[in-house]
């Protein structure tokens, strides 16, 4: 059974196909040459897509909200057929999008996925340092520093 792992997605300006044999509105295409995207494309300005591919959840019960989320705080939309990628194997559903089960493929603009990444880098630091202090804290207030803590752990390991 695959897994949304399991799926490829394949970068077709890149790729050569045969427009004729091919027919996107099915998942049907008849390569000569495959080009699948791979993390290290982002590296390189010359073929970096301008967006980052993520599944998302695809549920009716609540309304189709994550997804809903998404395309308002990250100005993300549904990869659909005719968008240069195609999440290999998977045949495209009436409306043209990729979905797996309860999920949908979906693209975020490049620079809104960094800046998101950035804040929430920038809040898990935040919230670290807070703990760190809160242990800290707690630990001085029960007659133990830090600094004792680590010359103890050495002691005990003999580093």
């Amino acid at each position: 059974m695959p897994t949304l792992k399991d799926f490829k997605i394949i970068d077709l300006k890149r790729s050569v196909w045969d427009k004729e044999k091919s027919d996107p509105t099915k998942g049907r295409y008849k390569f000569t040459k495959k080009v699948y995207l791979k993390n290290k494309d982002y590296d390189d300005r010359a073929v970096r897509p301008r967006w980052v591919f993520i599944w998302n959840r695809w549920e009716k019960n609540n309304d189709y909200l994550e997804f809903k989320e998404w395309e308002s705080y990250y100005d993300a939309e549904a990869v659909k057929v005719g968008d240069d990628f195609w999440p290999e194997p998977l045949t495209p559903k009436a409306d043209g999008t990729y979905q797996f089960k309860d999920a949908i493929l979906m693209k975020i603009p490049l620079m809104v996925w960094l800046k998101k990444k950035a804040e929430d880098s920038a809040r898990y630091d935040q919230q670290r340092k807070a703990i760190q202090g809160e242990f800290d804290r707690l630990a001085e207030s029960h007659g133990a520093k830090l600094e004792m803590l680590e010359d103890d752990i050495i002691r005990k390991v003999g580093i």
